[in-house]
């Protein structure tokens, strides 16, 4: 049995995780790997017992390396990666948790890749953390229904929803050592690695898409004001275009297909980009 657990992430969900594992009164602390800007972690912790410490990649590292006891690492909404003297030491379970029903969409941002790759459906994984990324032994998986009007936005706070859940679910097997034991089965044929740099189409928006491509690429571009995936654009000519926002429905104004002025349009669909203008300042540009 682990009596003390080290949660790494930041958001909401490693705090669901955490007073979870406080139910087993498994000590806990949770570390918010300092690349995050914005935070609700500390104010979290701040009622609770549960400890709460901001660190970066080399003093993670560190702490992680020095620890002899037996401990549980869950890395909930979490971008470090663990290096393979930590996977590889015996006093350590580590589980991920990841954005994508594995091993589809490996990697960064795999909530936008659903819905850029046009996926039926999605979900979440909870997984144990081998030497490989998103590789490990399969805990936890539960499934999504993608419909056309999914943003990347509200797709992962339905799935932050969906992980808390499911932690829940494998929890007492985690604190008790009790994993059942099972192969994990890479196939090569609908893998997928998707890295940090990775943004789709290079975040430009191809007038010679097909309406419904057009719409799966705004939408997964969208997360709301992080633009996580940067500000998307469009090129006409020698020109390049941004936008503040997108409306799609359906063609009840019979408008015409017009990319020079960001309509986008067939007889039942209509794509608007509102406040279309030409990129003056260089905005529409990966970050």
């Amino acid at each position: 049995m682990f009596n003390k657990a080290i949660i790494i992430g930041t958001g909401k969900l490693p705090f669901i995780c955490g007073y979870s594992l406080k139910s087993y009164d498994v000590s806990v602390e949770i570390y918010e790997y300092s690349e995050y800007v914005y935070s609700q972690l500390e104010s979290l912790c701040r009622n609770t017992d549960i400890v709460y410490r901001k660190i970066d990649k080399g003093g993670l590292t560190n702490c992680l390396l020095d620890i002899d006891e037996p401990l549980l690492i869950v890395s909930a909404n979490n971008t470090y990666i663990f290096p393979k003297e930590i996977v590889e030491k015996e006093n350590l379970l580590i589980v991920n948790f990841h954005p994508a029903l594995l091993p589809k969409h490996m990697g960064r941002n795999a909530e936008a890749w659903s819905i850029y790759s046009g996926d039926v459906e999605t979900g979440i994984t909870w997984h144990l953390v081998d030497e490989k990324i998103d590789h490990g032994q399969i805990l936890y998986q539960a499934k999504l229904h993608l419909d056309d009007k999914m943003t990347s936005l509200q797709l992962m706070s339905q799935q932050f929803v969906m992980a808390g859940e499911g932690f829940k679910q494998i929890a007492d097997a985690l604190v008790h050592n009790k994993l059942e034991k099972s192969v994990y089965r890479y196939d090569s044929n609908i893998c997928s690695m998707h890295y940090a740099k990775d943004v789709p189409n290079h975040g430009k928006l191809d007038v010679n898409w097909s309406l419904e491509e057009i719409s799966r690429f705004l939408r997964a571009m969208n997360y709301g004001k992080m633009q996580v995936l940067g500000r998307p654009f469009m090129e006409i000519g020698k020109e390049r275009y941004i936008w503040d926002r997108y409306q799609i429905g359906k063609n009840e104004l019979s408008l015409n297909n017009e990319p020079n002025k960001g309509i986008f349009a067939d007889n039942n669909l209509s794509i608007q980009l509102i406040n279309f203008r030409k990129d003056e300042n260089n905005e529409g540009k990966i970050v």
